[in-house]
């Protein structure tokens, strides 16, 4: 499987790295696990980009067999990802099908991340 990365070179604040890292694990690791079954081929494409308005994107795209996103919900690896975009205030998407693979996607405001909470 070939893996394709792009990304913006900037600092990206310690309170968004957390859940954008771990967001962008699972769903690369999501895509290792479920995209290529009995393949060893394949392309995986993970993107990050800043614009000069701190609007933050990260896609991972890849074109393996897709799944029904409508019936995952309740996913483990979706509840992840909801709730990293959720901590980052932003605004996350999967769409998939068969035909093209799937895509990932992940928009939020670098410095609008969801408050912490004390514990």
């Amino acid at each position: 499987v070939r893996f394709i990365c792009g990304a913006s070179a900037i600092a990206v604040p310690l309170d968004s790295a957390m859940p954008l890292a771990l967001l962008a694990g699972e769903a690369v690791s999501n895509v290792y696990t479920h995209a290529f079954p009995g393949r060893n081929s394949g392309e995986v494409t993970l993107h990050f980009s800043v614009d000069g308005n701190d609007d933050a994107k990260l896609r991972v795209v890849d074109n393996g067999v897709g799944f029904d996103s409508s019936g995952d919900a309740k996913s483990m690896g979706i509840q992840l990802m909801n709730a990293f975009a959720h901590q980052l205030g932003g605004t996350y998407a999967i769409s998939s099908s068969a035909a093209t693979g799937t895509e990932v996607k992940l928009e939020y405001r670098i410095g609008n991340q969801a408050p912490q909470s004390a514990t």
